[in-house]
């Protein structure tokens, strides 16, 4: 859907997998007149605007329950604004780090968490951002053991696209396998979803595990029902045009007739890390590749050692 609740989503996948009934209870409770209800320590208020279509493509149930779940996370001095899809202060004349922003923050989903499941089902945590923050190659450590030690799924948060500002923005999914080849989440958008091992690695944020977590519906169990990402659904701007720099540059050292030296460049290439790297090697592959139909290509082949020995 069109909104950026994937923190709350997530909340609502756990509650519905682990308490069917009170799910359902809940929302029938958002519905009625008072558009109140109580699920463990968290009371949840519906949120004005959302019993009518909003545009979203959420379900009815969906849509009173993500914004009244990020109206909780948010606290008593931010309100959220289903409309906007935004934090604003709730009293006029106040300031607030997190008025007119979106999303939640760590803190915003402990809150979230702790109050719907009970802070004690926290049993671990670990992330890159916070008062005990760690860095990210220890939170990905963190995050393989609690795979081994806790049940799945866990929370875990990466970064995912574009912030709109310049930087990486955030997503909120439910880690179900962890292997050496692929990370396997249900995603709030609806589907089971696989990611490269190496990406969830450099993305992971946060993850949180939970005692006694909800058992994983049939479909999420068997890793043959789930379906690669594409990378650019979660790559950012600049991550997506270094992999259209990467791809344009595999296919031009495919065309590198001397076996030997193919392989050497396509070796290189997958050392590249930035479009700057990329661009540097750009032109004495190309002219390499352009003249390697001549008899004498010895002049661009040195070229082509020469550059790749500059950015090494």
């Amino acid at each position: 859907h069109s909104k950026g609740t994937c923190a709350a989503t997530r909340v609502e996948m756990v509650l519905a997998m682990e308490d069917p009934a009170k799910y359902t209870d809940t929302i029938k409770r958002l519905a009625t007149p008072s558009g109140r209800a109580r699920v463990g320590s968290a009371f949840l208020e519906r949120v004005p605007g959302t019993t009518e279509n909003d545009a979203s493509g959420r379900s009815v149930a969906s849509r009173l329950l993500q914004p009244a779940l990020m109206e909780y996370a948010n606290g008593v001095q931010l309100d959220y604004d289903n409309q906007a899809d935004r934090h604003q202060v709730a009293q006029a004349g106040t300031q607030h780090l997190r008025d007119g922003r979106d999303g939640l923050t760590l803190d915003e989903t402990r809150r979230l968490v702790g109050g719907m499941f009970g802070d004690e089902r926290m049993v671990e945590q670990s992330s890159i951002y916070g008062g005990d923050a760690k860095p990210r190659a220890e939170v990905v450590a963190d995050t393989e053991a609690l795979m081994t030690e806790q049940s799945p799924p866990l929370l875990v948060d990466l970064d995912w696209g574009d912030n709109g500002e310049g930087g990486n923005g955030g997503h909120a999914l439910l880690l179900t396998h962890l292997d050496d080849e692929q990370a396997y989440f249900m995603n709030p958008w609806g589907s089971l979803d696989t990611m490269p091992r190496e990406a969830f690695d450099a993305r992971l944020r946060t993850s949180i595990a939970l005692s006694n977590p909800p058992a994983l519906p049939p479909a999420a169990q068997d890793k043959g029902r789930y379906q690669p990402l594409a990378s650019s659904r979660y790559e950012n701007q600049a991550q997506r045009q270094m992999t259209t720099f990467q791809t344009d540059l595999s296919e031009r050292a495919a065309k590198i007739q001397d076996p030997v030296l193919r392989q050497q460049v396509e070796d290189f290439l997958s050392t590249l890390s930035t479009q700057e790297e990329a661009m540097a090697l750009a032109p004495a592959l190309i002219g390499y590749v352009n003249a390697q139909d001549y008899d004498d290509v010895e002049v661009e082949k040195t070229e082509l050692l020469l550059a790749m020995d500059l950015l090494e």
